[in-house]
């Protein structure tokens, strides 16, 4: 029997973790904002005359990413620029993006986990926060996704 979840597994993404958008790393995450959440078949309860029998699979709903950012400039080389981007071909479809989220083993460690994602969308505009005093202000960001996301380890 396999022990699940122990301690000497246990990652933080504050010791380095990155995203890559493409071929683009995105800098100064602030810390605490990444959330993940895979794209899930929904469960469907199963009735017989009023009493639960068993959940089946459904449907694939989507599954999401957001974080928020330290905001640098809105325009050139910026996670605003980029992400809020329409595709170059007009096709009806919204523009898609591979994103890596790398998880290190600990802090200055090239080894860890990754969470590949081929068909990011961008679900909402981004928003801008201004920060308060000693704040910077911030991007927050959301996105969606309908493939189920690789989560692999790296060595």
């Amino acid at each position: 029997m396999a022990t699940l979840n122990p301690v000497s597994q246990s990652r933080s993404f504050a010791n380095g973790g990155t995203i890559e958008v493409g071929l683009d790393d995105i800098v100064n995450i602030q810390q605490g904002t990444l959330t993940f959440t895979n794209a899930f078949h929904n469960r469907i309860l199963v009735n017989d005359q009023g009493i639960a029998q068993k959940y089946m699979e459904g449907v694939r709903g989507t599954g999401s990413i957001s974080f928020s950012l330290k905001a640098g400039g809105l325009v050139g080389t910026s996670a605003f620029e980029t992400l809020m981007a329409r595709k170059t071909t007009l096709d009806g479809d919204a523009r898609t993006f591979s994103m890596v989220i790398k998880i290190p083993n600990f802090a200055g460690s090239t080894p860890g986990e990754t969470i590949t994602i081929t068909d990011a969308v961008l679900m909402e505009p981004a928003q801008y926060t201004a920060g308060g005093e000693n704040e910077l202000d911030s991007l927050s960001f959301t996105m969606s996704f309908c493939a189920i996301a690789t989560i692999a380890n790296v060595t």
